[in-house]
């Protein structure tokens, strides 16, 4: 009578555990935030500040959301074609409306604009703004290029959904080269280099 074989008893398997260091899991997300952030950059209602013109209200490498206004009045913050370059995108504050008069010292609007001066003062003309930077030492405005056309009028600013701690001088860097640096670079300080106090904060 033959004997059963005893059974063949096997150790249970561990489950295989993949250890991920927390560091690629934090780059990863901060690169798939990052790159949403660029694409609502480039879908025309969002923008970032490339320069110190209107600190303290707002900073270089803010990002911001612009809607429609249509009811403009002294004080607002306007986002606008610049008269200058149709490829740029500027932020001044609205310091003149239609009608208004000004007085710049210093200036040589009565040599550039002489048909908008009545008794040494300017004259902001129908459908055009005068407009200002917060931070008027370091401004180039309407006090050097003239008015704000209101057909080059986008907006006003609504909120920041996004502030980077960002060099002065960045906006100058064009280089393809330059450009991947600085996003590496925003790519690996995203979380430490994020002015978070200033996210969704509404501007006025």
């Amino acid at each position: 009578m033959w004997e059963s074989s005893p059974a063949i008893r096997t150790k249970a398997q561990k489950p295989i555990r993949l250890s991920v260091p927390i560091i690629y899991i934090l780059v990863a997300v901060a690169l798939v935030i990052v790159i949403t952030l660029n694409i609502l950059t480039f879908n025309g209602r969002a923008f970032e500040i490339p320069s110190g013109a209107m600190e303290p209200t707002l900073l270089i490498g803010d990002h911001i959301f612009a809607k429609p206004h249509h009811l403009i009045k002294e004080g607002d913050i306007l986002v606008f074609v610049s008269p200058v370059d149709p490829k740029i995108y500027s932020v001044k504050r609205v310091v003149g409306i239609p009608g208004d008069r000004i007085h710049l010292r210093d200036s040589e609007w009565k040599l550039t604009m002489p048909q908008h001066i009545e008794n040494g003062d300017i004259v902001v003309p129908p459908d055009s703004y005068f407009g200002m930077g917060d931070n008027r030492d370091v401004s180039y405005d309407s006090r050097y290029w003239g008015f704000i056309p209101k057909e080059n009028i986008i907006g006003r600013p609504m909120f920041i959904y996004w502030s980077f701690e960002t060099p002065a001088d960045q906006y100058l860097h064009k280089a393809m080269s330059q450009r991947f640096s600085f996003l590496a670079h925003v790519v690996i300080h995203f979380f430490d280099k994020t002015r978070w106090k200033r996210t969704f904060k509404v501007q006025r």
